[in-house]
């Protein structure tokens, strides 16, 4: 008879140095292993990472940062002299595809570091709780900031990223001198008590978007074939070159099978989903740093109405539309993406 799989874990760690992904933070996920040696070095099933990308990656390594529920991945640039930079990515993206719009910024002066979320790219994700909201999103980012930086930063932020920068901006304001979020996930309180609603129902199922995120593709037998299933399609349509190599990099996992399966797990995705803060607009009034929002016209994720209720509720709030790109603009146009960022967000008197 098989071992109970809480019996296994213990004894699986104190044996190997293996980690659980995020199995034991999302039921119903079944139990795979991210293997680091205890130096936080990647192991060797690792080393093909980057194998697309652009030589410039060497700006860029990987840092890793410890907590009671595992290892946060962070991609580090070298040191540079302008002030330096905190980025976020969205929903079962990486850091490593957000590498092109990060290279603009560190090519422009600015050191940055830039986080793998939890349960993404890298990074771990085990937990002994059941993801019922976004809190422990919130706190990593506040962990890995006292970590790593000694004053107050500009963190930037996309998608669900942007949001999670906004929430921890008003709990934990000394850590933040200013967020630029691309984009994010803040809903408008209507569709706030429509989530609310739901919720407090039990009718998670009522929305199609989880149902469809837990039947996505979640194996391909080698890099060739991934790369053949996502390129000019979907939410990839219009990315560049360099980001959909930076997803494929660090957004797929090899298995100890063999073959890839993605490295945010499709129930983890739809989670996030089903869990949407209810109370999204009480962090707002505390905001007291400078906020800056670049919203695309065509997406949906990053309403107008929210966008005008931001504006009231934050003292220091300037919102920005492009009309060019949707929701992925930042891995649509890194390059036109880093110019509004150093331009119009960075500029001196923004502060």
């Amino acid at each position: 008879m098989k071992k109970p799989l809480k019996r296994l874990l213990p004894q699986t760690v104190a044996r190997t140095g293996w980690f659980p992904p995020w199995s034991s933070m999302v039921s119903g996920v079944r139990a795979r292993f991210l293997k680091l040696h205890p130096s936080g070095r990647i192991s060797s099933a690792w080393e093909w990472r980057f194998q697309g990308m652009h030589e410039n990656t060497l700006n860029f390594q990987s840092r890793w940062i410890d907590s009671r529920q595992g290892k946060l991945h962070t991609l580090q640039s070298k040191n540079h002299q302008k002030e330096p930079l905190f980025f976020v990515h969205g929903n079962s993206l990486c850091a490593a595809a957000c590498l092109p719009l990060l290279e603009k910024l560190y090519q422009a002066g600015h050191p940055v570091l830039a986080s793998d979320i939890r349960g993404h790219g890298l990074s771990t994700g085990e937990s002994s709780l059941p993801l019922k909201n976004w809190d422990i999103f919130i706190n990593d980012i506040a962990l890995i900031l006292k970590e790593t930086q000694s004053r107050p930063v500009t963190a930037i932020g996309h998608s669900m990223g942007g949001y999670f920068l906004y929430a921890a901006a008003a709990r934990f304001p000394e850590l933040f001198s200013r967020i630029i979020l691309l984009d994010p996930v803040i809903f408008p309180p209507g569709h706030i008590f429509l989530f609310r609603l739901t919720q407090s129902l039990k009718l998670k199922n009522w929305f199609s978007l989880p149902r469809k995120t837990r039947k996505k593709r979640n194996f391909f037998p080698d890099r060739k074939s991934a790369e053949n299933h996502y390129r000019g399609k979907g939410m990839f349509r219009f990315w560049t070159e360099e980001s959909l190599q930076g997803f494929l990099d660090q957004g797929l996992r090899p298995l100890e099978e063999g073959g890839l399966a993605l490295s945010c797990q499709p129930e983890l995705e739809a989670r996030f989903y089903e869990s949407v803060p209810t109370d999204t607009w009480k962090h707002a009034p505390a905001i007291n740093c400078p906020v800056h929002i670049i919203r695309a016209r065509t997406s949906h994720l990053f309403a107008p109405e929210a966008a005008a209720r931001l504006k009231k509720k934050i003292p220091c709030c300037e919102i920005q539309t492009i009309e060019k790109n949707g929701h992925f603009f930042p891995l649509e146009d890194p390059e036109a993406t880093a110019d509004i960022i150093l331009q119009r967000c960075l500029k001196p008197s923004s502060h």
